[in-house]
């Protein structure tokens, strides 16, 4: 039976040449083997030993970073854009990914930290003189042309909000 990657190791630090290695290429060996960044000893037996002990214990890889956040499981979206002296209009339901809690029956709260009554007003949390717009450039109507349409009522012939609606 072929010796383990560990006998291998032990092995290689109890030989002469790896004891007579200065103090750097040790340390190397010992950064290693306690699985943190190290680089490489000068020396074919240091090389030897470092190469075991990165088998034996690997780097520990530091942790992926957390995915993006998607706008809009955390904001409400923009459906109307402040106009004059009417305030923007937000889409705020329920059954949005987007909602948190209320703390009353008028104030709904998103993912985001945003608050809005059920007109979809924005009582804070969000950017009121942002100016949401679709991909191609043309802003979502004005509140002062919401005419006979609701806060959530899609119009144009859009079948969803675009990206741009969801920004804090």
């Amino acid at each position: 039976m072929a010796p383990s990657d560990k006998d291998l190791f032990t092995l290689t630090v109890n030989t002469d040449c790896y004891r007579e290695l200065d103090d750097a290429e040790h340390n190397k060996v010992n950064l290693a083997m306690q699985g943190k960044p190290a680089s490489t000893p000068r020396s074919n037996i240091g090389k030897v030993a470092f190469y075991l002990a990165r088998r034996i214990w690997p780097v520990n890889p530091s942790p992926p970073p957390p995915p993006p956040i998607d706008p809009k499981t955390i904001y409400f979206p923009r459906t109307f854009n402040k106009e004059g002296t009417s305030d923007a209009r937000f889409c705020v339901s329920r059954t949005s990914p987007a909602y948190s809690h209320e703390e009353s029956p008028d104030r709904i709260f998103d993912k985001g930290g945003g608050v809005y009554n059920l007109n979809g007003l924005c009582d804070g949390g969000r950017d009121p003189d942002f100016i949401a717009k679709w991909p191609d450039g043309t802003p979502l109507r004005g509140a002062k042309s919401m005419d006979s349409f609701g806060p959530c009522d899609l119009y144009d012939g859009h079948t969803a909000w675009p990206p741009d609606s969801y920004k804090r």
